[in-house]
């Protein structure tokens, strides 16, 4: 899988990439993430890429002339094009499954009060992590990243993410214990001692209905 993504914030990536199994992923070339400067695609010498909306009202707004210039520069035939968005599509698990199925990820990060409408008319989806607002759609693509690789298969064992919370439906992961089998009076469900693996898996569907 190739993913890149544009932003005005690249540095905002830097240790993203080098950490966890993510980092361990990019490094060993099983994945390929390119972080781009979205000023890099302007065409003045102050390399502006925000201006007043047209109609007034506070803030500034991405122009679509950068915009649409990396989308040109970074799109190829098997492009799935996304914009992080704080009205788009909620993430869900099936959502980052079904991304996961793709070539190649361009993601676009928002800032400021928004972008040009008329950019998102090039987008295949619109993204939000949440029904809330943060700074800007770095963070947010950041989840949307460690979501859908988590789903492909040289990263990890299909059994760890088929086994997980929400890999079945809305329902939650079980809860988990390990040792000590007693601390400060708190104790491990004596089901998950005797060996028993029918009644195990039993108790942990019931958990996870329960949650």
């Amino acid at each position: 899988m190739k993913i890149d993504v544009v932003t005005i914030f690249p540095e905002l990536f830097e240790s993203f990439l080098k950490v966890g199994l993510l980092g361990k992923s990019v490094m060993e070339g099983k994945l390929q993430i390119s972080i781009h400067n979205l000023r890099d695609y302007t065409t003045d010498r102050h390399h502006q890429v925000d201006d007043y909306p047209y109609g007034g009202g506070r803030g500034m707004i991405f122009m679509i002339e950068p915009l649409y210039n990396a989308y040109e520069s970074l799109r190829r035939n098997d492009t799935f094009m996304i914009l992080m968005s704080a009205d788009g599509k909620l993430l869900t698990n099936a959502r980052t499954k079904k991304i996961s199925k793709k070539r190649h990820i361009l993601i676009f990060c928002g800032r400021y009060e928004g972008i040009d409408e008329r950019f998102k008319r090039f987008a295949d989806m619109e993204i939000s992590i949440g029904r809330y607002v943060v700074y800007g759609g770095e963070i947010p693509a950041m989840v949307l990243i460690e979501g859908v690789t988590r789903f492909l298969p040289n990263i990890l064992d299909s059994e760890v993410v088929e086994n997980e919370t929400y890999s079945q439906g809305n329902l939650s992961d079980f809860p988990q214990y390990s040792r000590p089998r007693e601390f400060k009076d708190m104790k491990v469900p004596e089901v998950l001692l005797n060996g028993n693996h029918k009644e195990i898996a039993k108790w942990r569907e019931k958990q996870r209905k329960k949650i």
